[in-house]
């Protein structure tokens, strides 16, 4: 079967491997076991942090380090703001570990996350 001009046998996805930027999967996508809403919304945490702090989550030098990091390390923004210790803690929930943990729906993540955004004063990012 032939669908927009790319075969079955060409197909990018195959089950059993990994695909997509390391840095922006969850957990259960580096090690391997099943996935689902809740490893997008990971990612996604991934990017707000990024979003807010202008820096990756887990920065580490090299891939190893950022695979063991997403694995292991918890995110603190090191606020003492308490709107920014809120924000940290919607960040906390969408890059646990365990997905039983993070928020279950994208409505969800997004009903929290607002509120608090609207919260929060702004972050100072380090001087270099």
């Amino acid at each position: 079967m032939k669908t927009q001009g790319v075969t079955d046998s060409q197909s990018l996805t195959v089950p059993g491997t990994v695909m997509g930027t390391y840095a922006y999967m969850s957990p259960e996508q580096l090690s391997g076991s099943e996935v689902d809403e809740r490893s997008d919304l990971f990612s996604i945490g991934v990017m707000l942090t990024e979003s807010f702090t202008g820096s990756h989550p887990f920065p580490k030098s090299t891939p190893a380090q950022i695979l063991d990091a997403i694995l292991h390390s918890r995110v603190h923004l090191g606020a003492t703001d308490e709107s920014v210790r809120a924000l940290e803690a919607v960040l906390q929930k969408s890059l646990a570990k365990d997905r039983e943990e993070r928020f279950t729906t994208a409505a969800e993540m997004r009903e929290t996350v607002i509120p608090v955004l609207h919260r929060c004063s702004p972050l100072q990012r380090p001087q270099d």
